[in-house]
């Protein structure tokens, strides 16, 4: 099982030199998990390629694609795991849900 982390998630579904690696994670597991909030990171990756030029159709076959592939991997943390990651660092309340679906 992987925590797949937006990154992983945008260099899978949109094109680029990190597309082949993110297929060889996906080869070598490919039971990927992930918080609910991936579905806002992936969408603000998507916004920033819009803006930058990608044509809308082709955004949302993207954002369309990872959704199919991704929704039924979500998976909620609690809320006392990730105040309890976040008491005593500096990450994010968003990494702390990371960290804790990695380490359940």
């Amino acid at each position: 099982m992987i925590v797949a982390d937006t990154n992983l998630i945008v260099y899978l579904f949109v094109t680029g030199d990190q597309t082949a690696a993110a297929q060889k994670v996906l080869d070598k597991d490919p039971y990927w998990i992930v918080p609910p909030l991936w579905q806002s990171e992936f969408r603000k990756v998507v916004a920033g390629l819009i803006r930058h030029g990608m044509a809308q159709k082709e955004a949302r076959q993207i954002m369309q694609n990872a959704m199919l592939t991704i929704e039924n991997r979500q998976v909620t943390s609690s809320n006392d795991e990730i105040f309890d990651l976040i008491t005593g660092n500096n990450c994010t309340a968003y990494d702390c849900e990371f960290v804790t679906l990695a380490s359940s």
